[in-house]
């Protein structure tokens, strides 16, 4: 029979694992009264000047950064519960993936084969290289992070199609591309042949045209959305207009959530400068930030419930396991099974590093000789630490930490002679060796795990468990817990 002050050593030890646990889910029961997180507004890193304003390079830059810096300021400054999304943090998102840097070596290089190939009018060959460079940069959305660059590879490639001379559209897509991503970039008479001069102002023109008329392609803003997780994305263009000197500015909002932009605004400059674009994108901006404000129902004073975003600290999950001791006490000649649930929550302090906790309870199955005379519970209690990597959708960590277990009552048969029927032969436990009194095993795991993501709050993972346990140091009957187990992971 178990001492009173062992009991209370069990209950202790337990209670503190619990705390951990619990203090982990604390923060769910906090944010009850918050209000709605606020909408994620991401500014397009394709803000753009087109036209005799990005003649030069510093000058399109001076305008692209007024446009940024008017849409920033108005964004953050309005009374809508708006958190705007940077270019800064889009272009930590995108170098921070897992196969960037591979990726983005290999696309330089066949680049670099592309554009030696055509400055040796090897036309064909260079279409070739260059076509796989863009695929590469495209892969990674080096786009994003680098435009004047990927605007390099399309001029080669526009220039290479049309000396080569076989494909015809191919070079106006590849042209308005170039246009969009560098405007600065531009084929002027004199140095190019007339035909592919005519080519490119007519890309030039038909993107204009786009752009005023329609907009950014909504994969574009898709794009976008899905890497920052924003819920809308701003866009803007300064555009030559065609019946004066004047300039156009418009802007577009797109919603993620319905896949498609907002009408247009638009403000006309009869002169342009840094200061005049940067108010005026202020201004548009102020415009589309009204299509964020949701009227109330009437005579409802409750928020609705907002959806999860999945970029919460905090996350919980639920698993089934399986598992065995590899060391059990005699006369048990076999390991045995142990199968139950378990409940946990993680914390993440960065995005590879957090710290967890879970509990859970499980049920001795029978073993193989069928020396155990009757199943047994088992309660263990988890915390500790995990590192992780997420490699796309999938995930790969390893944690450490402290493992905790109180293992029930155990009976088992000394006399083989007892297990064909124990009620009948060996009655009020002749035959049976017991185990009351096991102790707390305390101990430490390592449990490693893969997960695959469903969307950004949910995940199916598995894992194991290796456990060591370190205490009781004498008497010790049980030992060398391994577990597997399979569940779902909900990130708030």
């Amino acid at each position: 029979m178990a001492s009173p002050f062992s009991a209370r050593t069990d209950l202790l030890a337990l209670g503190l694992v619990a705390v951990v646990v619990g203090a982990l889910l604390a923060p769910t029961a906090l944010w009850a009264d918050e209000p709605a997180p606020r909408e994620r507004v991401a500014i397009s890193p394709d803000l753009r000047a087109f036209g005799s304003a990005a003649n030069e390079p510093q000058s399109a830059e001076i305008y692209h950064g007024a446009m940024r810096r008017g849409a920033e300021v108005q964004w953050r400054s309005h009374n809508t519960p708006v958190s705007v999304l940077s270019t800064g943090e889009l272009e930590q998102v995108v170098t921070d993936a897992a196969l960037y840097e591979g990726t983005l070596e290999l696309a330089r290089e066949w680049g670099t084969l592309g554009i030696e190939a055509y400055k040796r009018v090897r036309t064909q060959e260079a279409v070739d290289y260059l076509e796989r460079s863009l695929q590469n940069f495209e892969t990674i959305s080096h786009d994003l992070v680098a435009p004047d660059e990927v605007a390099e590879i399309l001029m080669y490639l526009a220039l290479s199609y049309l000396e080569e001379g076989t494909n015809v559209m191919r070079p106006i897509e590849v042209l308005q591309q170039m246009v969009r991503l560098d405007p600065s970039r531009q084929l002027e008479r004199g140095y190019y042949p007339d035909f592919i001069v005519q080519y490119y102002e007519s890309a030039r023109d038909t993107l204009w045209r786009r752009l005023a008329e329609e907009g950014p392609r909504t994969g574009e803003s898709q794009r976008v959305a899905d890497l920052l997780e924003a819920d809308y994305v701003f866009h803007g263009y300064v555009l030559p207009r065609r019946s004066d000197d004047s300039y156009e500015l418009v802007a577009y909002l797109y919603d993620a959530a319905d896949q498609e932009l907002l009408p247009a605004e638009r403000l006309v400059l009869e002169e342009i400068d840094g200061e005049a674009v940067q108010e005026g994108f202020a201004r548009l901006a102020s415009r589309l930030a009204v299509c964020l404000v949701e009227p109330e129902a009437p005579g409802s004073d409750t928020p609705p419930i907002a959806a999860s975003r999945g970029t919460s600290r905090l996350a919980v999950e639920l698993a089934v396991n399986y598992g065995s001791f590899l060391q059990y006490p005699s006369p048990l000649q076999d390991a045995f099974g142990n199968y139950g649930i378990a409940l946990g929550a993680s914390w993440s302090i960065t995005r590879e590093f957090e710290v967890f906790g879970s509990m859970s309870v499980s049920n001795s199955l029978s073993d193989y000789s069928g020396r155990l005379r009757e199943n047994f519970t088992t309660l263990r209690g988890f915390a500790g630490v995990r590192l992780g990597r997420q490699f796309g959708p999938v995930y790969l960590g390893l944690g450490a930490g402290i493992d905790v277990a109180r293992i029930g009552p155990v009976r088992a048969f000394s006399d083989p002679g007892c297990i064909a029927d124990p009620d009948l032969l060996c009655p009020d436990g002749v035959g049976t060796v017991a185990f009351d009194d096991h102790g707390l095993h305390w101990g430490i795991q390592l449990r490693p795990r893969a997960a695959w993501s469903l969307s950004n709050s949910f995940q199916i993972w598995s894992g194991m468990g290796l456990g060591y346990f370190i205490s009781p140091l004498e008497g010790q009957l049980f030992n060398f817990p391994i577990t597997t187990e399979f569940g779902v992971n909900y990130r708030f």
